[in-house]
């Protein structure tokens, strides 16, 4: 623009992430400058993502800029939003300091499992790999299959129990439920379904419990 000119008078739509550095307000900064201009802040959102297709809400925002190209009149406000996490209020210390739960020993079956599938969170950009990691408390997290794979070796998220076996992360371009194998410290073995990278206060966890059938509904702690 030659300085000092006023901005064109067309329909702008300015799109920001609220968690990339300042980009949600440059978009409405941006958007002030033009008449017809219009910002939209994502929650939890990076940059680019009407372009790359970044996390799951790549396409929500990609529509929106379809629907905007098509009819620059229509409102640019979206329900888009890239929350894939509830945050915790606390790491619990032991087990018993888990929300309790029918099922003995799940509630620390699946945190352990939780704790290190959300190290896979669509949104982290790169996602970690190789070396293991270490657990919360102790014990390995290793990240294999193009990080679709982990395999938790006396993983401590709380501890006093311990967790080994494997977690099979869904693809995250079409979604769907996380499976594990999982055996606790103190003599338990699991096999769990769930729905990760979902901001949900209650988790619905489904699958077997020493060999018997159980859904469980798991408080985030």
């Amino acid at each position: 623009m030659p300085s000092g000119k006023p901005y064109p008078d067309i329909p702008v739509p300015a799109i920001g992430g609220t968690l990339d550095s300042d980009f949600a307000a440059d978009a409405r900064a941006l958007a002030g400058k033009f008449p017809r201009g219009r910002a939209m802040a994502v929650p939890f959102g990076g940059h680019s993502a009407t372009l790359y297709g970044v996390g799951p809400y790549g396409e929500c925002l990609a529509e929106r800029a379809r629907t905007f190209i098509a009819d620059p009149s229509r409102p640019v406000h979206s329900t888009c939003s890239a929350e894939t996490y509830r945050a915790l209020g606390r790491f619990p210390r032991t087990s018993d300091e888990l929300p309790p739960t029918h099922v003995p020993g799940l509630a620390t079956a699946y945190a352990t499992a939780a704790d290190a599938t959300a190290r896979r969170n669509p949104g982290i950009t790169p996602p970690p790999t190789a070396p293991p990691q270490p657990g919360l408390r102790g014990g390995t997290v290793t990240f294999d299959d193009p990080g679709r794979r982990i395999v938790l070796d006396a993983d401590r998220y709380t501890a006093d129990i311990a967790v080994s076996g494997e977690i099979r992360l869904p693809d995250p371009s079409t979604g769907g439920s996380a499976t594990a194998d999982l055996t606790t410290s103190d003599g338990h073995t699991f096999q769990p379904a769930w729905r990760p990278f979902e901001p949900r206060d209650v988790v619905v966890v489904t699958g077997t419990a020493d060999g018997v059938p159980f859904t469980a509904a798991l408080r985030n702690s």
